[in-house]
């Protein structure tokens, strides 16, 4: 879930750029990007943003792209657009 969803802002297509990120990171490392023991905890975990890397395997180009999809702040987030 977007950092702007757990603050109840306004959804947007940029919550699906989050999304993206969240399902391309998953494809490449074959984990969740963030992990929780409770709710409370995976949301501290989103809002702080930080992702490990993907596998040796894969660009640097790759990872970068991914962390552009997630960050934080939904206006720097590219549009499908950008991304192609």
């Amino acid at each position: 879930m977007a950092p702007e969803i757990w603050k109840n802002n306004l959804y947007d297509y940029r919550c699906d750029i989050y999304s993206l990120g969240c399902v391309v990171y998953e494809m490449c490392s074959l984990k969740v990007p963030f992990q929780g023991v409770s709710l409370q905890d995976l949301y501290r975990k989103i809002k702080r943003g930080f992702i490990n890397w993907i596998p040796a395997s894969y660009s640097d180009e790759l990872y970068e792209i991914i962390k552009l999809m997630m960050t934080k702040e939904h206006k720097e987030r590219p549009s499908a657009d950008e991304l192609l």
